[in-house]
């Protein structure tokens, strides 16, 4: 019989993979959706490679709303907020190019993830600025990867609460006032990632610094 890939069973992610010998069920297969910062951006667009509004996009989230397994954010500065979503990876062309940073207006979250399960964040800037958190997980959400990512400017770079399962692994969080905020059992996984110029906490968990 045919067999399903799906993504990870592990953290019950049930979208198909590459591998799937299947076509039927909830989600179709999409390799990857990718984000420019405006359609003239989008040289593949010109050449036909893509096609502006079906996988080519100027917001992270209408991307992500794509079902893709990839999100692919090109070099540029974005000025929006997004949201993680199960068993997708938001992956940038490295922290000096991609830069996502808030929209004008009152303060909030850069990027949220609420509840999903095996999505990764990865290869990007998080610029912030005061009112603002850069990355925050809650709502149960297990398996969640951050990951070469530099985050600087916010208020909290790094707030985890709800029993969130984020693996932050080489990172740089800097000029943060509070570099990462776990809130009181939130579980806490922190590898090879540089805590600087905190003015307030660099890392927090439970109750105290």
């Amino acid at each position: 019989p045919a067999q399903a890939d799906f993504v990870a069973l592990g953290v019950d992610v049930y979208r198909v993979g590459a591998a799937s010998q299947l076509t039927v069920g909830y989600h179709a297969y999409t390799a990857a959706a990718h984000v420019y910062p405006s359609q003239d951006a989008c040289t593949a667009c010109a050449d036909g490679s893509l096609t502006w509004g079906v996988d080519a996009f100027a917001t992270v989230r209408e991307a992500v709303a794509t079902g893709a397994a990839r999100v692919l954010v090109h070099p540029g500065r974005y000025p929006q907020t997004f949201y993680l979503a199960s068993g997708v990876s938001v992956i940038g062309y490295g922290a000096e190019s991609t830069i996502i940073e808030p929209p004008t207006g009152t303060g909030g979250t850069l990027v949220g993830a609420e509840g999903p399960a095996g999505a990764t964040l990865a290869r990007m800037t998080l610029a912030g600025r005061s009112g603002w958190q850069g990355f925050a997980a809650e709502d149960g959400a297990l398996g969640l990867s951050l990951t070469r990512t530099i985050i600087r400017g916010f208020d909290t770079g790094v707030h985890l609460q709800a029993g969130a399962q984020v693996a932050v692994v080489n990172n740089t969080l800097v000029r943060n006032t509070n570099g990462m905020v776990a809130v009181g059992t939130n579980p806490v996984d922190v590898r090879n990632t540089i805590f600087a110029y905190s003015t307030g906490t660099g890392l927090q968990f439970g109750e105290s610094p």
